[in-house]
Order: C-alpha cells, then structure tokens, then sequence
C-alpha cells in the first residue's frame, strides 16, 4: 500500500497521525523535530511540488521576518537557504530566499531527496530530545531557570538520515521561539565516504 494510500485509508476512518497533525498545524508548539524531518521526508519523497511547499513551510525564516510575539508565527515571506543556513550562538542566519529560489535549491542541490526510492533514520534520537511549548510561561528545572533564560542559549537538534543506501544527509534544526516549533535551518549532503553504518531505527 502506498503513502498516499494508507493516509486516504486512515482519513476515512476518521485516524489522525502525528504527522496529519503536522501538516494540519503547521510550524507549531508540542511537535516533536523527529516527527517534522519525518513529515518534510515524506513529502519529498511522495508529493512532488507540494512536498517541497510543505518543506519551505518548516524551514526557518530569516530574522527580519520572524514573529516577535511569542507562539505566533508570520505566514508567507522568505526562508533561510538550506545550503547557507548556520546557527550562531543559538540563533538562525543565512542567506534568505524566496519561494521559488527555495525551489530552484531543492532541485539543483537536494534533488535526491525528491521522489527517493528509500529512506530512513541512521542516528538514534537524542537522549535528551525536548518537545517545547510555551516555556517563556514557565521554570524550566527546578533552580528558576525561565524559558527566556532558555530562549537565549537557543535550542537546535540534528538528524542524520541515510537516503537509497547511498547517501548521507545531516538535517540541523533550530526552536523558533515566534512559532514554539523546532524549524530547519541548513541541511548537508554529507560525502559518500562518510555514509552512516548504523543500523536502521525505522524505515519507510
């Protein structure tokens, strides 16, 4: 059964996923980042152009268009590059493109994450993955510490996945304190010498 199959199937039956909350959301609190490369991978794969639209939804915007206002995030307007993006003392920069350069990237870049054939995650989750919301309400641990405290070290996470069996990719996300959302922010098409030998956690 395909990908869009089974999700026609599970509609029917009235079943949401965590990824149909995913997509039904969009960049928002309580979404686990493993989750979000998992939503973006299936979209590539399976989707098309609407997969690379789902991708350019969660991917960080630049600074100057990020929401100040906690758990609000703007709609529309520019993304950080995925070839350019870096973070800097917990912050997202890079150069910024526009949907249809985005576009142009995944295709000239990332065009083996379109319509791959397999994929799946070559490194284990973090032992301390967190899945936040809004934080700026509340301690973090006990000590005080509160989400704005949190907010300044910034928080990012990083997934290798291994694509067809032959190529490794690093996907670097960063919480996007505007949305409560861990949002992509640069992705590494890593040399085949160095493709992850560990074992298959999951696979789609």
């Amino acid at each position: 059964m395909s990908f869009e199959t089974l999700r026609t199937e599970m509609s029917k039956r009235g079943i949401m996923t965590s990824l149909d909350q995913i997509e039904a959301d969009g960049p928002s609190a309580f979404k686990d980042p493993r989750h979000i490369v998992e939503y973006v991978m299936l979209g590539l794969q399976h989707r098309g152009p609407e997969g690379i639209a789902e991708a350019y939804r969660f991917t960080m915007p630049p600074a100057s268009e990020r929401s100040t206002i906690h758990g609000t995030r703007v709609t529309g307007g520019k993304r950080i590059s995925w070839l350019a993006g870096r973070v800097i003392e917990g912050t997202a920069t890079g150069r910024a493109v526009d949907y249809q350069a985005f576009e142009q990237e995944l295709h000239e870049t990332f065009s083996l994450l379109c319509g791959c054939a397999s994929w799946r995650f070559a490194s284990p989750p973090p032992d301390a993955l967190q899945v936040p919301g809004n934080e700026h309400k509340k301690p973090s641990i006990a000590g005080g510490r509160t989400g704005g405290a949190i907010q300044a070290e910034g928080w990012t996470v990083d997934f290798l996945i291994e694509v067809d069996d032959r190529h490794s990719v690093l996907f670097e996300l960063v919480y996007d304190w505007g949305a409560w959302c861990y949002c992509i922010v640069k992705v590494t098409v890593l040399p085949s010498a160095g493709a992850a030998s560990a074992p298959a956690e999951s696979e789609t």
